[in-house]
């Protein structure tokens, strides 16, 4: 979900944390754009190849 008002995603946000459900992730952020979000957070866009490639470098 995407939203301008602070106000408002908080309280979107504090009524996803009180589901309580162990299978769902609530993040809560503020960026610039998408982009920058993706690179941030890689893994809940399942792009993988960041963390491939430091595996790679660590394994050699």
């Amino acid at each position: 979900m995407l939203y301008i008002s602070i106000e408002l995603a908080t309280k979107t946000y504090n009524q996803i944390e009180s589901i309580s459900n162990p299978n769902m992730d609530s993040v809560l952020v503020s960026v610039t754009s998408f982009d920058v979000l993706k690179a941030a957070y890689p893994n809940y866009f399942t792009d993988i190849s960041q963390f491939v490639d430091i595996m790679r470098k660590m394994l050699k």
